[in-house]
């Protein structure tokens, strides 16, 4: 059970970091730390990846029950 939850971790972070356009992980921590609508990658990760995660996860749970 603690390897698949960090495995959902991981995975999910890579979902949030990885794409068409890489996000560095420390613009990541400043999304998330500052929520400051000045980082050229705010709109990227709030807008649309992160939804994208949630809806995965939250799909993904649901056709696991």
């Amino acid at each position: 059970m603690l390897v698949s939850a960090a495995l959902l971790i991981l995975f999910s972070l890579a979902d949030l970091l990885i794409g068409s356009v890489t996000v560095p992980f420390n613009e990541f921590l400043q999304i998330f730390s500052d929520n400051t609508a000045n980082n050229k990658f705010h709109d990227l990760i709030t807008d649309y990846r992160f939804p994208k995660m949630i809806t995965a996860v939250l799909t993904g749970a649901g056709l696991s029950v």
